[in-house]
């Protein structure tokens, strides 16, 4: 019962943050919890299983630099650019 409550509060915490903090915080509070679920997997892959692979990495950094890329280009939609970060994890 406890639990369910701490994850309860804590999805309540981070959707109630775009209402509080600037869009400078809100980028990088974005930004830890994307490198938050990067840790997460390689601490399942190598925690957990003992096995040392860093070939998720490679989806990670495709994704990212394919929304570098449109980024640059002007495309800035947060759909069109999810989009595109999958499809290029999906292609490599």
């Amino acid at each position: 019962m406890r639990n369910g409550l701490t994850i309860v509060a804590g999805m309540l915490v981070l959707g109630l943050l775009p209402l509080v903090l600037s869009s400078y915080h809100l980028g990088i509070v974005s930004k830890m919890l994307i490198f938050a679920i990067f840790a997460t997997s390689l601490n399942l892959k190598l925690g957990y299983t003992g096995l040392a692979s860093l070939g998720h990495a490679a989806y990670f950094g495709m994704a990212a630099y394919a929304v570098g890329l449109l980024g640059l280009a002007g495309f800035t939609g947060f759909v069109f650019q999810f989009g595109a970060g999958l499809a290029a994890a999906l292609l490599t």
